[in-house]
């Protein structure tokens, strides 16, 4: 087996690895001894490959190595998850094959996994457990725990299958697909976060249609959307749940955000607050009375831990990596836009140990330095 097919065999089972294995400790002791010990060995041994070669790994370097810095006197363990990012990324972006991760059976892959994993979890939910049918199933079996967090695979993974759909041709299993999604999203999960990315992808589908099949493509499939929420009402409230999504309102996210914001402005807006172990006053909900350490927001958090300057920085590295992705017509930039927008919804921080931000965020990003990577060594080649 080649260095290439090894590390591509990998982080297929790595991404597997979050919804198969019980809890983040076996994860990440998967990721330390399947991808972070033998690519850090082939990345020492090839050092050369270490130099960045875009705009978008150099700012990628500078986010991680000011975060490492900023951290080393008040909370060195950041240091080391600001390593296992950089490994992570170096180790895609150097040693796996591109086309592998953008072909059609990863994408079925990593979908129809997403979606048998939620069917398992209904079952045993519903059936074993014996749980009334509209309950919002909580599984809690995989490091994906949260529904939320499922979601937000599920809607993500559509960007990357749904152009191989109108690309082949393959419209019964794309119509099947998303149904399917839409109900596991909506009625299973009951998670607002993954219907905001099901509108996401919606959106860039029908542009994407537009532009290959002209108007009338539009048209479908904003019809079949239409017919699909139409279907799915009676459904909701049989289920008794139609008023339930809504009537959880924000969940005080506003709430949260706006105690973050009067506690990073209180410690200081251009280096945050860093980790206090004392939590200040404003985290403190009002209609419970209990602290809230969880953000909600990957922005926030940002914000609040490591202050204004080193939020720009990490705006600055996902605008160049789109911008990346966009230049290469690269539909995991669309996943990544998506990541990034339900992460300022439902995630924490961005520099950890591998959680769901890695997903929705890190995957992603590794993934187009990849292509650029191979893009350029192709190039070489021509050249010699």
């Amino acid at each position: 087996m080649t260095v290439r097919a090894y590390f591509n065999w990998t982080l297929a089972l790595f991404v597997a690895a979050f919804l198969v294995l019980p809890n983040s400790k076996m994860v990440n002791n998967f990721y330390y001894l399947f991808m972070a010990i033998p690519g850090l060995v082939y990345l020492l041994s090839n050092y050369k490959q270490l130099k960045p070669i875009s705009f978008a790994e150099l700012s990628f370097l500078a986010l991680c190595a000011c975060t490492a810095g900023y951290a080393f006197f008040i909370y060195p363990k950041i240091i080391t998850h600001a390593l296992y990012v950089v490994v992570f990324a170096y180790v895609v972006a150097r040693f796996v094959d591109a086309d592998f991760f953008d072909s059609k059976m990863f994408a079925r892959f990593l979908f129809w996994g997403g979606l048998l994993y939620v069917a398992v979890c209904a079952v045993s939910f519903y059936v074993i457990d014996d749980v009334s049918f509209g309950t919002r199933i909580n599984p809690g079996v995989s490091r994906l725990y949260s529904p939320i967090h499922i979601s937000m695979f599920v809607s993500c993974s559509l960007f990357v299958i749904g152009p191989h759909w109108l690309k082949d041709g393959s419209y019964w299993e794309g119509l099947l697909g998303v149904i399917l999604a839409f109900l596991a999203i909506a009625l299973l999960l009951q998670s607002r976060t993954g219907l905001v990315g099901m509108g996401i992808w919606s959106i860039f589908i029908l542009f994407y249609i537009i532009r290959k099949f002209g108007t009338r493509g539009g048209v479908f499939l904003i019809i079949g959307l239409l017919v699909l929420v139409a279907v799915s009402v009676p459904i909701f409230d049989l289920a008794g749940q139609s008023a339930r999504l809504i009537e959880r309102a924000d969940a005080h996210r506003l709430a949260i955000w706006k105690g973050y914001l009067l506690a990073t402005y209180d410690c200081g807006l251009l280096l945050g607050c860093g980790f206090p172990v004392t939590p200040s006053s404003h985290l403190v909900l009002d209609h419970s009375g209990k602290d809230v350490f969880f953000t909600h927001n990957i922005l926030v958090n940002q914000l609040y831990h490591y202050g204004l300057l080193l939020l720009v920085l990490f705006i600055i590295v996902m605008i160049s990596v789109l911008r990346l992705a966009w230049q290469q017509r690269n539909w995991w930039g669309a996943y990544l836009l998506t990541g990034i927008l339900l992460s300022m919804l439902d995630s924490n921080r961005i520099i950890d140990s591998p959680n769901e931000v890695w997903l929705m965020i890190w995957l992603p990003t590794a993934l187009i330095f990849a292509r650029e990577w191979q893009r350029r060594r192709e190039m070489a080649r021509e050249h010699n």
